[in-house]
């Protein structure tokens, strides 16, 4: 009896709006990344980035990021700027097989311009169209309400509050969470 052809696994795509180039990150990208994370205005809005994030930390978090990527479990864009500059991270987490978690950063000289609305609905548009997905949830800090309006206007529903442990913060602090079901608008 042969053996069933293995499917291919898929990765990371690269997407392109008006502004950034989403693609996956590389091994290269360790220094970028370690800049982004390092910055505490960054990290404290997240919670797996501890302070201070060195360059090891980077290294090992794309070996981690390409990994689970290859199982299937996680897609992670790199968010380059029009100079080449990476000024993110956007990632999908696949919790379950229908549903995935949101997340996102970004340099902070970056923000307030538009950027994670634009990168988040490119990968919601893609996701839409390949990934078979009932939901997409994400969570905010509490004291972070500049990022609860992206999710509103990217579609995103508040559902409740919770607590999340920051390495960065070094505490559970209060969380907002959030959900988008509507499979027809997941494809902005």
């Amino acid at each position: 009896m042969r053996p069933a052809p293995l499917t291919p696994v898929p990765l990371t795509p690269v997407l392109l709006t008006s502004r950034l180039l989403l693609r996956p990150f590389e091994h290269d990208d360790a220094p970028a990344l370690a800049t982004l994370f390092n910055n505490p205005s960054v990290s404290m809005g997240i919670c797996s980035a501890p302070l201070p994030f060195t360059q090891l930390h980077a290294s090992a978090r794309i070996l981690m990021i390409r990994a689970r990527e290859v199982a299937g479990k996680d897609y992670v864009w790199a968010i380059e700027g029009m100079d080449g500059t990476i000024i993110g991270t956007l990632g999908l987490e696949l919790s379950t097989q229908r549903v995935a978690t949101l997340g996102y950063a970004l340099a902070q000289d970056f923000w307030g311009c538009g950027y994670a609305t634009e990168a988040a609905s490119a990968v919601l548009n893609w996701a839409g169209r390949n990934l078979i997905l009932s939901e997409i949830r994400a969570e905010v800090f509490a004291d972070n309400p500049t990022s609860a309006r992206v999710l509103a206007k990217l579609g995103f529903v508040e559902t409740g509050t919770s607590a999340r442990f920051s390495l960065a913060r070094l505490d559970a602090d209060p969380t907002r969470t959030f959900s988008r079901s509507e499979l027809a608008k997941i494809g902005m």
